[in-house]
């Protein structure tokens, strides 16, 4: 089941990885998703704090999407490089 992490949650988990713990071991000890887990420390990385407080849906426009699909081909820029 999915459970909602707090930013105090996510923050702690992030100055964790910062000071050394490894990804495996926060991921099996919390029983957390590794790629959740990197998202956030590669959002806490781009926006600091903020990065952690979450995100509201966004629907992306059918010229958005193409302009996204298009940098991801022409650019090489990875998909959630892109995200960020």
């Amino acid at each position: 089941m999915y459970r909602r992490h707090t930013f105090e949650e996510r923050l702690l988990i992030i100055s964790r990885l910062i000071c050394g713990e490894s990804l495996e071991a926060i991921c099996r000890e919390g029983k957390l998703d590794k790629k959740m887990v990197r998202q956030w420390l590669l959002r806490y990385e781009k926006y600091g704090d903020e990065g952690l407080r979450g995100t509201r849906p966004y629907h992306y426009s059918a010229v958005e999407k193409l302009s996204i699909v298009m940098e991801v081909e022409e650019k090489g820029i990875p998909l959630q490089e892109i995200c960020l």
